[in-house]
């Protein structure tokens, strides 16, 4: 789809289905930071780190968390001075 027609189908779309594709998004995105996270932590643990599973997982995810209330944040109030790209830099 190109990107004119999408915009132009998210500016058409109910109120309701643009949260509820969001909400779908981020918990995706927390779900895949929580794998991502596990494997790292897997590897580690399997080599006798001391930061393992858990740790790796809980880690990725706060990340992760972080930054999709970030892009909540600034989807929901538009006319706020928040910016998705300090919360990420403020992570790292």
């Amino acid at each position: 789809m190109s990107g004119t027609l999408l915009a132009l189908s998210q500016r058409i779309m109910h109120p309701e289905m643009q949260a509820m594709e969001f909400f779908l998004e981020a918990g995706l995105r927390l779900f895949m930071a929580l794998v991502f996270g596990g494997m790292i932590g897997w590897e580690r643990e399997r080599h006798g780190q001391p930061a393992g599973l858990r740790t790796h997982m809980l880690i990725c995810m706060g990340a992760a968390l972080m930054m999709v209330l970030s892009a909540a944040i600034s989807w929901q109030f538009p006319e706020s001075q928040a910016d998705p790209g300090r919360i990420a830099a403020q992570v790292v």
